[in-house]
């Protein structure tokens, strides 16, 4: 997967994403689209995925593009944005949301390493406080390991699972049991999906050095 655009006469109207999948139903209820982004400002201990920090240009489409991309299977119930950080593109998002919702009514769950009292105090990006109005499902906060609980759909109990409609109300995120898929993608490489506990992600880590 790489998908750039030789001429960019404003690089802000592309999202800039690590990786995408489409089927999972390891990050939310339903059959998922799972759209990670590309670069993270936040720096969170033990990030499961220290390569989509880096603010480098990775794979750049259009949020229209990215929509029909991610939906064209119709079995596609919801989509889940991590990252990287996605308030750092939520500009970007929230047209990729709009043109979701043009071709379907999915719903959206979105993880960020903000809280979401940061997001609407941020009087320097009203474009975050903007994009909330479109999730349905918010997962906030910094990772921290001495509070991984192993429970739920967040990472960490510090992290607040956070209804912003009434789509997702009739799933227990709090409670529900974790799962890790494992896909074989480019290079002979394994993406991993879901949220792994400590012995998982070092397991995994480990693999990924001896690769390396």
């Amino acid at each position: 997967m790489n998908i750039k655009h030789s001429k960019l006469h404003n690089p802000t109207q592309f999202i800039n994403f690590a990786h995408y999948h489409i089927g999972s139903k390891a990050l939310g209820p339903g059959n998922r689209a799972i759209l990670w982004v590309q670069g993270c400002d936040r720096n969170c201990d033990s990030c499961i995925s220290p390569e989509w920090k880096k603010r480098v240009t990775a794979n750049l489409i259009e949020p229209q593009a990215l929509a029909k991309l991610l939906l064209k299977d119709e079995s596609i119930t919801g989509i889940t944005i991590s990252g990287g950080e996605p308030m750092l593109q939520a500009s970007q998002l929230k047209v990729f949301i709009e043109a979701c919702r043009k071709i379907r009514d999915v719903d959206i769950i979105c993880y960020t390493g903000y809280t979401i009292e940061e997001i609407k105090a941020d009087d320097l990006h009203p474009e975050r406080a903007q994009l909330l109005e479109l999730i349905d499902l918010l997962i906030d906060g910094p990772y921290l390991t001495e509070k991984d609980d192993l429970l739920g759909l967040r990472g960490s109990s510090n992290q607040n699972i956070i209804l912003l409609s009434d789509r997702l109300k009739s799933y227990d995120f709090n409670n529900s049991k974790r799962t890790v898929e494992m896909r074989p993608i480019d290079n002979n490489e394994i993406l991993m999906i879901g949220i792994p506990t400590p012995a998982i992600q070092a397991c995994f880590s480990k693999v990924a050095q001896i690769r390396s």
